[in-house]
C-alpha cells in the first residue's frame, strides 16, 4: 500500500476508551476529524477569536483533505477538528469544537489553532460526567518519537489504513445495495403509474 509512505504522522491513544481507534494516521496535507468529518467544506468558518492564526488555514485541493470518522463518542462534533502539516515539518490543529479539546494540557478554544511538535499531548474530549477524556501522542515522521517506535508506526500506519480501506468499502457496499433496491422500487412505482 504506498498511501502510507506519505503519511507525515501518527496520532497514538494514550488515555481513554479503547472504542477510540489506537491510531489514527495522518497522511493527506490536512486531516478533518470528527463523528461526521464529512460536513468539512473548505475554505473554513470565521474564527470567532482574534489571534496570531486569524487567517483560513491554506488553500488545499480536495485530494489533500482527508477525513477520518470517529463514531465513539457523541460528544464528539461533527467536525471536530483539523490537523495540518505545515512547511517547517510541523503541523498545526485547529480546534472545532467546546467539549474540553487541549494540547500538553492547554485548553484550546473553539475557533483557535495550536501549534504541534513531535510527542505533543492532544486531548480530543475533556473528562465529562461518568466520561473520561480520549488523548493521543503525535508522532512525527522522521521525528525522535516515530523513530523510538518506527516498527509499531509503520505497522500501525498500515493496519489503520488498510481497515479503514475495508471499512469503506463495507460502506460503499451497503449504499449500492440500498440504491439498487431504491431503484427498484422507483421502476415499481412507475410502472404502477405508466399502467394507469
Amino acid at each position: 500500500m504506498e498511501h502510507d509512505r506519505a503519511c507525515w504522522g501518527v496520532l497514538r491513544r494514550t488515555k481513554g476508551d479503547a472504542a477510540f481507534p489506537e491510531v489514527i494516521p495522518l497522511c493527506a496535507t490536512r486531516v478533518v476529524v470528527g463523528r461526521r468529518p464529512e460536513h468539512y467544506e473548505a475554505p473554513d468558518t470565521v474564527f470567532r477569536t482574534a489571534s496570531a492564526h486569524d487567517d483560513a488555514l491554506p488553500d488545499v485541493t480536495s485530494t489533500q483533505i482527508d477525513r477520518v470518522a470517529l463514531e465513539a463518542s457523541k460528544r464528539l462534533s461533527k467536525v471536530h477538528c483539523i490537523f495540518q502539516r505545515t512547511e517547517d515539518t510541523n503541523a498545526v490543529v485547529e480546534c472545532h469544537t467546546n467539549n474540553g479539546f487541549a494540547v500538553n494540557q492547554a485548553p484550546v478554544g473553539k475557533g483557535t489553532r495550536a501549534s504541534l511538535s513531535d510527542g505533543d499531548g492532544v486531548q480530543l474530549l475533556g473528562d465529562g460526567p461518568g466520561q473520561p477524556g480520549v488523548s493521543y501522542e503525535l508522532a512525527l515522521r522522521g521525528a525522535p518519537t516515530w523513530r523510538a517506535g518506527a516498527v509499531f508506526y509503520d505497522a500501525a500506519v498500515v493496519a489503520a489504513l488498510r481497515a479503514r480501506g475495508e471499512t469503506r468499502r463495507a460502506t460503499l457496499k451497503a449504499l449500492r445495495e440500498v440504491a439498487t433496491r431504491l431503484e427498484a422500487a422507483n421502476n415499481t412505482v412507475m410502472r404502477a403509474t405508466d399502467t394507469r
